[in-house]
């Protein structure tokens, strides 16, 4: 069978653009520093002419950029980048910006559970310490930096308004520990009961959660007393858990809006309405064996005005 060689000719306006092109690029400074680094000819260059175009166009999108919140690649963060090993080719590689996020995050993998946003792995005390919060705020942390000074199993119930940062405070209890390899877990509560209440009929999910959360070093329990009452989660749940943790002497802390007894009444009545004083005090045992109450106060930061 005879061979058939197919051949598309350039238009002369075709020519005109690429000879324009490939002026362009061998005249572009990073082109010519990534030529010289690579040791590459003006013919390479130009056979690779639209690659290294598009890459000095998305290296652009990066100059005066102030930051992640500002990024305006297509993928935040990342950048397109060329690499040079035998043949060119394109890869996409962290920006200074996210490179210094991934080291300043890199502590996320000793988390073995983790409610909320990517804000709470950034939170560190040593921060807090030299920020100038209003005093009402800035009590709390005397007592905490003692704690991690020495910690014992006893954490803290944090409780006050809402928005104050009492989450904020406990994550960097929690990255104080992740940092050094010790395994951690910010549980959510109200997230917590959802989720299990989902999955009320895949116990083994729900066997595997509860074995996560107490398998973590130190935990803390988020927003405790701001779920739905439910005597199910009251007693197969929370008192499992916090009956593990307290045997165990692991360290446990918890933030709420409500103080010990102001969750002793929440946890005192089941959907029904029906009063059960009695399990509600077993709880509240465990809880106030594990921890003790610190009143964090200030301005409201999630809404200033």
């Amino acid at each position: 069978m005879e061979k058939i060689n197919i051949r598309f000719d350039l238009t002369e306006q075709q020519k005109a653009s690429r000879a324009q092109l490939i002026d362009l690029v061998l005249k572009d400074p990073r082109v010519q520093a990534f030529q010289k680094n690579h040791h590459l000819s003006d013919a390479f260059i130009s056979a690779h002419a639209q690659r290294f175009a598009d890459w000095s166009t998305e290296l652009t999108l990066c100059v005066g950029c102030p930051g992640l919140h500002a990024c305006r690649q297509k993928q935040t963060g990342f950048v397109l980048d060329l690499d040079m090993d035998g043949y060119l080719q394109p890869v996409l590689k962290p920006c200074a910006y996210q490179a210094q996020l991934d080291q300043q995050t890199a502590h996320a993998k000793a988390y073995l559970m983790r409610d909320g946003g990517q804000e709470f792995l950034l939170a560190e005390m040593s921060q807090l310490l030299n920020a100038p919060f209003e005093p009402d705020y800035a009590s709390a942390l005397a007592p905490l930096t003692a704690w991690l000074e020495n910690p014992t199993f006893r954490g803290f119930f944090l409780y006050g308004p809402s928005g104050v940062g009492k989450t904020y405070l406990a994550a960097a209890v929690l990255n104080h520990f992740a940092k050094r390899g010790e395994t951690v877990a910010l549980v959510h509560v109200p997230t917590l009961a959802i989720t299990l209440k989902q999955s009320f009929d895949a116990p083994d999910h729900i066997e595997s959660m509860l074995a996560t959360i107490k398998r973590a070093k130190v935990v803390v329990f988020d927003d405790l007393g701001a779920e739905s009452p439910s005597g199910w989660f009251r007693d197969e749940i929370l008192l499992p858990l916090l009956n593990y943790r307290m045997d165990h002497q692991k360290k446990t802390w918890f933030t709420s809006n409500l103080t010990m007894e102001g969750c002793r009444s929440h946890f005192r009545y089941n959907l029904k309405g029906d009063d059960e004083a009695l399990k509600a005090n077993r709880l509240m045992e465990r809880i106030e064996a594990l921890s003790d109450p610190l009143l964090v106060r200030g301005k409201n930061r999630r809404n200033p005005g």
